[in-house]
């Protein structure tokens, strides 16, 4: 049960104390919020239930706060990071096995890199994604379609 309470407060409680916090501030400059879920809040993981949920809740956060502040003129857009090439994972995928595992059911057949996620973030943010919002962005090479 901790660990699912852990999920809850780091995935979807933060997120919706740090939204409540900076609306005033988002309303007054026509912000624009992107939040980080993950390929599992749309797909799922294999023995991940609480982080799939959770991240799940971001993308159904997201969208909810797209329909009701898109009037004061504030965009909400969820990035959804697939496995990427990370400090976080940078042990696990010196296996070769694993490395492959990981892979396999990517159509790049590539893992993703932080600048991948980077960039989707710099494109959500600019005025060239200004008539987008509510949407959950997969950056994972395909794997959410495969």
């Amino acid at each position: 049960m901790d660990a699912w309470k852990r999920s809850l407060d780091v995935n979807v409680t933060s997120l919706f104390l740090a939204s409540k916090y900076a609306m005033p501030y988002l309303k007054e400059t026509k912000g624009n919020i992107i939040n980080t879920a993950s390929a599992g809040g749309i797909i799922g993981f294999p023995d991940a239930i609480s982080y799939a949920t959770t991240k799940g809740a971001v993308i159904s956060f997201t969208r909810a706060m797209a329909v009701d502040y898109a009037d004061d003129g504030i965009r909400a857009n969820a990035i959804c990071p697939g496995t990427g090439e990370t400090g976080m994972t940078k042990e696990l995928l010196e296996d070769e096995e694993t490395y492959k595992g990981f892979i396999s059911p990517i159509p790049m057949k590539r893992l993703g890199q932080p600048n991948d996620v980077a960039n989707a973030a710099l494109f959500l943010a600019s005025n060239q994604s200004s008539y987008i919002t509510g949407h959950a962005l997969p950056v994972d090479g395909g794997w959410t379609m495969s």
